[in-house]
């Protein structure tokens, strides 16, 4: 489908047999829905989840365990950086105008590594909020700000950049603060514009 504006989330998998998104993760598109985005109810590789299936939190250790393979296998030119460019095409082809990618965690090392291998229809502007990041986000053409929990030493070692907002919370928990969904809203406003 088609639209205009589009938002979706990119993070590493916790579960590998779910790409099913937090309550939290649900909470940010809802924000960006009331702002007129259409967003994709499901994490990479987009497809189609199981009515049926339920999101369960991954044990801290297993999903650290998980997304720290995920970040090493998403090097530039590595297998996973092709399978993600081959699940985010469609969506970057069957966007207008504005797309909104929220690169949580090792998604920002997958975003920056697919990121090459993705062809931007003319006139979409590609916006990316990394949201605890860790690995390097894409650069120019796609605009890039960083929100980043107080606590987060995850993001704050593992990313190489500044963070362009500080929210309270931990590389976890950030995300679920009020702050960190403030200023999502606000940055999704000014990408509307």
């Amino acid at each position: 489908m088609t639209v205009d504006a589009r938002a979706l989330w990119l993070t590493g998998r916790s579960d590998p047999r779910s790409a099913l998104l937090s309550p939290v993760q649900h909470r940010v598109l809802d924000a960006l829905a009331e702002l007129g985005w259409s967003t994709v109810r499901v994490g990479q590789p987009w497809d189609e989840p199981d009515p049926a299936a339920r999101y369960v939190q991954a044990p801290l250790l297993r999903a650290s365990i998980r997304n720290a393979g995920q970040f090493l296998a998403g090097r530039p030119g590595g297998g996973l950086a092709a399978q993600v460019a081959a699940g985010l095409q469609p969506l970057v082809t069957g966007t207008r105008r504005r797309l909104i990618v929220l690169a949580g965690s090792a998604g920002a090392r997958l975003l920056s590594s697919a990121a090459p291998l993705l062809e931007l229809p003319p006139g979409l502007r590609v916006e990316v909020i990394g949201v605890g990041p860790v690995g390097r986000l894409p650069g120019a053409p796609w605009r890039v700000r960083v929100l980043r929990g107080r606590w987060d030493a995850i993001s704050a070692f593992g990313y190489p950049g500044r963070s362009d907002r500080t929210v309270p919370g931990g590389h976890l928990s950030a995300t679920a603060s009020p702050e960190a969904l403030a200023t999502i809203r606000d940055w999704a406003g000014e990408a509307a514009r």
